[in-house]
């Protein structure tokens, strides 16, 4: 009745959602609108499945690739950067310098939820390191991460356009 002639069911991770699918999704939208397209939030385990059983058209996640059955392209890369506290010890190392993996070990984490492919990673990277992650607090958000950040209840690591557009709205290094 609308006039929609076809519907394209997208699923994607939270970092892809935030950082660049919002535009993509735009600019896709004007130059075919009469396709109707729905979007919904899941880890990348999660679309993995969804798309290899037929729940969704396509998916966007961060590898690994856990379902034999998809074809994948390479959509996007993206950089992750380190987010403190303004008063914290790694500010001003966090502002003019790469901090090294190892050396945030030491250090609290507010992180995403469990079985996001970010908080997968970061305890990948831990356990390579020998080190266990002291995860204080996970969330669904980058948003509510931010503000735990800014609160002094640990450092974070997200999608450098993410914290970019959040450090304008909290005190956030």
């Amino acid at each position: 009745s609308r006039g929609i002639r076809g519907h394209l069911r997208i699923v994607a991770n939270a970092s892809a959602i935030a950082e660049c699918l919002p535009p993509d999704l735009a600019a896709f939208s004007r130059a075919h609108p009469d396709i109707r397209i729905t979007l919904e939030d899941q880890t990348s385990a999660e679309l993995q499945r969804s798309v290899a059983e037929g729940r969704a058209d396509v998916g966007i996640f961060v590898p690994p690739l856990l379902e034999s059955r998809l074809q994948t392209w390479h959509y996007r890369e993206g950089t992750l950067v380190l987010i403190t506290p303004q008063d914290h010890a790694l500010a001003d190392r966090a502002a003019g310098s790469p901090v090294r993996f190892a050396d945030l070990l030491d250090f609290d984490f507010v992180g995403q939820h469990t079985g996001a492919a970010l908080q997968q990673m970061l305890l990948a990277h831990a356990t390579e390191q020998g080190r266990p992650l002291r995860m204080r607090m996970q969330v669904r958000g980058f948003d509510a991460i931010a503000q735990l950040v800014e609160a002094g209840l640990g450092v974070a690591l997200m999608p450098s356009a993410v914290a970019e557009r959040l450090a304008r709205l909290f005190r956030l290094t």
